[in-house]
This record gives structure tokens, sequence and C-alpha cells, in this order.
């Protein structure tokens, strides 16, 4: 990293554009990190440069740095021109700029191209999965038409000429459905203590996990794959360079080409989670419109996790991948996990709700308590009965319980 850049002003930092690079991308992620935390006194006009440069990303659509480098040297060269006799401080300067910015991008938007990116729409899924009623899988087709699933796990292909195939025995014809609305998608909705496997138009493979929906058309038309996903699944992507498979969610979208990769995003949990075992995805923030493209890219063994309140995306390596999809073969693998984040995951697959017991003080939940805090490693056979599986995590953890019917009463052994 260079060390001239010790000696740049606040406005000579928003005009760099390895600067930018790292603010809009992440280029040099660790090098700037590493830069700043040998130099103490450089990191308050970093922080200021940064926090202006993102202070414009809720007010439009994204640009690329190269896009906002450019337009940033246009306004330089305005105020020269025409505004050298004012002289304004650097912070009022830099939002000056930003108003003239944000004008510049709110009339002529068309002269830009910006880079595909998915954007979440208003869909709104017919049914939930914790819905008291619904107690039974079943695929919600685009005219409005329910169907049951009988099986605990079921199989549906999407045919490429339009044909639902349901567990081998029952064939819907998708083109003789009531619905003039192109846009409408099928649904399968998956409850707790269910599964399902599924079979998208473009041969895409889809495990759905319990407590689950997923949203998907019967075609896949446009330059894009798109589809809609609440809980957890694990995808096997066609590969289609000409046609980005992405899945939205309620606060990320992952952008894939072909690939094979777990996504965790159950709207109850404080973080979504995309672990990749083959392949290239990358994640975006929807949980606002940003200014910049701000994908996170990820390399296989690789996790990242947004952080639904920090609205942040990390990543880290992992070198057990294969963990995160161990629930597709009826597995719950873990390591170094928090006990409370593995209940959370009994709790979908079995149906059932763990409560803590009353004046013992320990409740167990995903947030707070005794239980949140240890970190256990071992293997569940999720094929064995509930009471089996939670002597296992009782021999583990230091678990005491007490089943009664679909409610877990827990608490902590004595040390």
């Amino acid at each position: 990293m260079k060390k001239e850049y010790l000696h740049y002003k606040i406005e000579e930092l928003v005009d760099n554009s390895d600067f930018i690079a790292w603010v809009v991308n992440g280029t040099n992620q660790e090098l700037w990190e590493q830069f700043i935390s040998n130099h103490p006194d450089f990191e308050p006009s970093v922080k200021e440069a940064r926090r202006l440069i993102e202070s414009l990303r809720d007010e439009s659509e994204h640009l690329t740095s190269e896009d906002f480098h450019t337009i940033w040297q246009n306004i330089e060269s305005f105020d020269r021109l025409y505004k050298s006799e004012r002289r304004l401080n650097p912070a009022k300067k830099l939002m000056r700029y930003a108003a003239i910015f944000i004008g510049l991008v709110a009339v002529g938007t068309a002269v830009f191209h910006y880079s595909q990116q998915s954007q979440l729409s208003s869909y709104v899924f017919n049914t939930s999965p914790e819905d008291a009623d619904q107690q039974q899988s079943q695929i919600v087709l685009a005219d409005g038409t329910k169907v049951p699933l009988e099986n605990e796990s079921s199989n549906i292909t999407m045919t490429g000429n339009e044909q639902l195939i349901i567990d081998s025995t029952r064939v819907i014809d998708m083109t003789q459905l009531e619905t003039a609305d192109p846009a409408k998608m099928n649904e399968v909705v998956i409850p707790y203590g269910k599964r399902s496997q599924i079979v998208l138009a473009d041969g895409t493979h889809v495990w759905l996990n319990a407590g689950s929906r997923l949203a998907f058309p019967s075609q896949f038309n446009g330059k894009q794959r798109e589809i809609y996903l609440e809980g957890e699944a694990y995808f096997e992507v066609a590969h289609n360079t000409q046609q980005p498979f992405i899945v939205n969610t309620d606060v990320i979208a992952v952008k894939v080409l072909g690939t094979k990769f777990n996504l965790s995003a159950y709207a109850s949990e404080p973080v979504a989670e995309t672990t990749l075992l083959e392949g290239k995805v990358a994640m975006a923030d929807l949980t606002r419109k940003q200014l910049f493209n701000r994908e996170t890219i990820l390399a296989p063994n690789q996790k990242g996790t947004f952080n639904k309140e920090q609205r942040e995306i990390s990543v880290k390596d992992e070198p057990d991948a294969d963990l995160a999809i161990a629930w597709i073969e009826g597995w719950l693998e873990f390591h170094q996990q928090p006990l409370s984040s593995v209940i959370a995951k009994l709790e979908r697959y079995y149906n059932v709700q763990f409560k803590g017991v009353e004046g013992k003080n320990i409740l167990v939940n995903r947030v707070e308590g005794k239980a949140g805090n240890v970190l256990i490693s071992g293997k569940l056979d999720l094929k064995d009965s509930l009471e089996r599986v939670l002597m296992v995590l009782s021999d583990v953890s230091g678990l005491q319980y007490e089943i009664q019917g679909n409610q877990i009463n827990v608490s902590m052994k004595p040390n």
C-alpha cells in the first residue's frame, strides 16, 4: 500500500480510484485493513471518506467504481471551471458534490450500463409453513390451486415442456392453468418436520429443508433464472453462462452460473448464510437500494454470512463445508456450533418446540441464556427418533430434557 496515502486529504481519498475500488468492491480488503491498522492516525480520514461515499448508497441504483470515479472527475472539473471563487471546507465541499452526483444519476441513468443485479421484488408467498392449519406439504400452483403432497419427503419435477410431476405418480399440465399472468410463480410449501426434492425446468436440483418455501416459474424466460426462497435449501445449479441463476431471499440475493451451494435464510434467524461447495457465487444485500454493485464473491469452501441487524456480509473459510448439507442425507453434523443453533435446527426438523424450565433461569433461545454459550461438536442421525437424538445431544452438551408431546422442556445440568 502506498505510504503517500497517509498525506491525502479526505477529498483526495474520495477521488482516488484504489480507495473507491476498496469501498465499492472490497478490492484489496486485507491490504487496506492492515494499512489502517498500522497507521491509526490515518483512520479518521478513512472513516470520513468512506462514510461520504457510502452515504450515497440509498439514493440511487448500482454503479461500478469506474462509473463513480468518472462522474466524480466531471464534478471536480465543473467545480474548477465555474465555482473556483468559492472556498468551501472539505466536508461541505464533498456533501455538495454528493448532492450534484445524486442529481446527475437521477436524470442520467440511461447513459450508464449497470451490471445485472437482481432486485428483491414485492413477491408475497401465499401461505406460511408455520401456519397452525398447515401441517401438510403442498404445492400452490400459479393459478392458486393447492395440491397436497402426501409423502414426508416429496419429489417434484418441472419438465421442459411445462409438466409438473409429483412423486412419479401425478402429472399436472401447467399450460392448462387458468392464469394470464406469466409472472405468476408456483410455490412449494414445506412445514416443519417435512422435506422435499425439486428439479426445476432448467435441470437445477433443489433440496428444500423443513419450514421452507420456494417460488419458481414453470419456465425460465428472459436474461436470468430467478426464484425466491424462505428457509433453507441446497442447490445444484444447471450451468448456463447466458442465463445466470439468482436466488432471492428477504435480505440477500445469491447469483450463480452453475455451482453447488447451501443457502439458509429463515425469517426468524438473525443471519442468512451461504456455504459454497463448488463453483462461484456472488452475494448481494437486498435490504436497501444501493448506489454501488457491492457483490461479495465466495470461493469453494467459504461461507458468507449476512447479519440482518448490521446489514453486513462477512466471509470466512469453511474447510468442513460438507457439514452444511449433511441434512439432505438425514444427518446433522456440527463443529464448535452453539447449542442454541443446533436446537433451532431440531425444532424445524422434528416440528417441536424447546422451552426453558421455569424457576431454573436457563431459558434456551437463539439470543441469550446459558445454552447459547455452549459450543458443541458431534453428529446426530436425524433418522433416529427424537428421544434417541436428545439422548445423544444430552451426552455431548449437558442438556437435560423432558418430552411433553411437541414441547421439550430443557435445562442445563449443574457443573
